[in-house]
């Protein structure tokens, strides 16, 4: 599609390039036509290509060749004609006129004729057009006062409905808050009374708490006066029976020592009476020897 396009432009740019050289505007006008038939689908030649051989024609005759140097691929050669060169002829001098006073006169007067009746135009145009000016604002005031007016309208239309609402729900508020406050009332007077309850239960538990408090005091009073006394027949009982006890020790004591001196002065006369024995037995022996005729034994 590209490669078509391109084909089918190509020769009508060249030849907008050849025909407007040096003319930069008329040829870019010229070659975006061109593009825009291309796009639309137009035929060329109906449309542009006339024309473009006709003033090629009153210019210099040109000549496109198209060969093909490569497969798929075109060159075109555009080749100019040299520029003729034929001079246009020359007008003979007009004869000169005798200029009269009255005759710059009546061109100075038909000067301003003109000139005023110029200005008298352009200020009428002027007019018209500051009347068309005026009539336009003048309708895109009314314009604007209407759709002021509507908006305008509008808005109230929306603030009575908002007022509506707010005021609605302002009094579906205070029937709210009126149920509200009557239920916190009820509930306050129900809290009220069943503190007042609470109150007297907690002061008659108190009350019989503190009986049952001096009761249990008085109670512990009484065992507490029954412990001492019992403390003290206990210390009573127990210095007397330890009393008893250093008695019995004293006297078993005694006994013991009079046992122990019966004792030993026993042991003293058996170890005299041993010793006597002793004694006599040596002696029995001494004397025997001596009987005997025998020398005794020393050591």
């Amino acid at each position: 599609m590209i490669q078509s396009w391109f084909v089918a432009a190509t020769p009508v740019i060249l030849a907008a390039m050849a025909t407007f050289e040096g003319k930069y505007w008329q040829s870019l006008n010229f070659m975006k036509a061109a593009v825009w038939l291309l796009e639309k689908g137009e035929n060329l030649k109906e449309n542009l290509w006339p024309n473009m051989e006709y003033e090629c024609n009153n210019e210099f005759s040109t000549e496109i060749r198209c060969t093909e140097e490569a497969k798929g691929g075109l060159k075109y050669d555009v080749i100019l004609a040299e520029a003729a060169t034929d001079t246009p002829p020359k007008r003979p001098n007009s004869p000169s006129k005798s200029v009269s006073g009255d005759n710059i006169f009546e061109k100075l007067k038909a000067a301003e004729e003109r000139r005023l009746s110029f200005e008298a135009s352009k200020r009428s145009s002027l007019n018209s057009r500051f009347e068309k000016f005026e009539e336009a604002l003048k309708k895109k005031e009314e314009e604007e006062m209407m759709k002021t007016q509507q908006q305008r309208e509008k808005l109230d239309k929306k603030l009575e409905e908002h007022i509506e609402k707010r005021e609605a729900y302002l009094n579906d508020i205070k029937s709210k808050l009126k149920d509200h406050l009557a239920a916190v009332d009820k509930a306050r007077l129900s809290l009220e009374k069943q503190e007042k309850e609470t109150r007297a239960q907690m002061e008659e538990k108190l009350k019989v708490a503190a009986e049952q408090r001096q009761d249990y005091i008085s109670k512990m009073l009484d065992r507490l006066k029954m412990h001492d006394e019992h403390g003290k027949m206990l210390r009573q009982t127990i210095e007397y029976r330890k009393q008893e006890l250093m008695n019995q020790i004293d006297e078993k004591l005694a006994i013991a020592e009079e046992r122990h001196e019966k004792a030993e002065s026993e042991r003293l006369q058996k170890l005299k009476e041993h010793d006597q024995k002793v004694e006599m037995v040596r002696q029995k022996k001494v004397k025997t020897p001596e009987e005997n005729g025998e020398k005794p034994i020393t050591n």
